[in-house]
């Protein structure tokens, strides 16, 4: 059910879910953390930035690790 809303809310952009998606970037179950990854990376929003960063450097789960730094990171257009 968490990875389904977190999808839901990537797909309709809701920026407004931003704060609590950062919040579920925690989730222990790694299927809620990657749709939480791609639902910030599809929202865009530079606020997920500096978390997403944080998650690249600390998640054990080498798919999701990636899935940050080369598409979640790209889609808010973030530089680095």
């Amino acid at each position: 059910m968490r990875k389904n809303a977190a999808h839901a809310l990537g797909n309709i952009k809701d920026r407004s879910a931003v704060e609590p998606l950062i919040a579920a970037l925690g989730d222990e179950d790694p299927d809620v953390r990657g749709a939480v990854v791609w639902a910030l990376g599809n929202i865009g929003d530079p606020r997920a930035v500096e978390p997403l960063n944080v998650l690249s450097q600390k998640e054990e789960n080498e798919h999701i690790r990636d899935y940050v730094i080369v598409n979640a990171l790209k889609d808010i257009k973030y530089p680095r």
